[in-house]
């Protein structure tokens, strides 16, 4: 018999994380630890604002009323699906690219490339505040310090 661990903020899940036993927790939630930083943005951006539209490409990870990512209507990314799209008719959008400090590689660096455009803003959203240095020094050494804003998961409503 195989038990689940209910939600994504479960103590035990967050316990096993914190352990660095992030495939364990995976397994016993069915959670990683990059579904939840996208589900905690997510859900930022929805107790945020009411009047733009979500779209969440993790769809364990999605908030009641969100879309996938992959139905967002822009027509801009050539190679790469991102995490979250926010779309807003009066204001900027946002292309929301989540990655854990370990997974700042060339892979992500192409995904955020890939998600520089016109009409939405990109944005780099890590774990931590202290993980901002190391993120900078990433969008600096892929020339993308001037075209991505950096956020973790409770400043993530200030871009908007």
């Amino acid at each position: 018999m195989t038990m689940k661990l209910t939600g994504v903020g479960s103590l035990a899940a967050r316990t096993l994380r914190a352990l660095g036993c992030d495939n364990l927790a995976k397994r016993l939630t069915g959670y990683s630890s990059h579904d939840a930083l996208v589900a905690r943005t997510a859900r930022k951006l929805v107790s945020a604002d009411t009047n733009g539209r979500l779209y969440v490409d993790h769809h364990h990870c999605t908030p009641a009323g969100a879309a996938n990512t992959r139905g967002a209507d822009v027509g801009t990314w050539q190679q790469h699906v991102p995490d979250v799209v926010y779309t807003r008719f009066d204001s900027h959008s946002l292309v929301i690219e989540v990655e854990r400090e370990s997974s700042l590689d060339t892979h992500a660096a192409s995904q955020l490339a890939d998600f520089v455009s016109p009409s939405y803003q990109p944005v780099l959203v890590v774990p931590r505040p202290d993980h901002r240095e190391r993120a900078r020094n990433f969008l600096k050494r892929h020339n993308l310090a001037t075209s991505v804003t950096l956020a973790h998961p409770y400043t993530i409503t200030e871009q908007l």
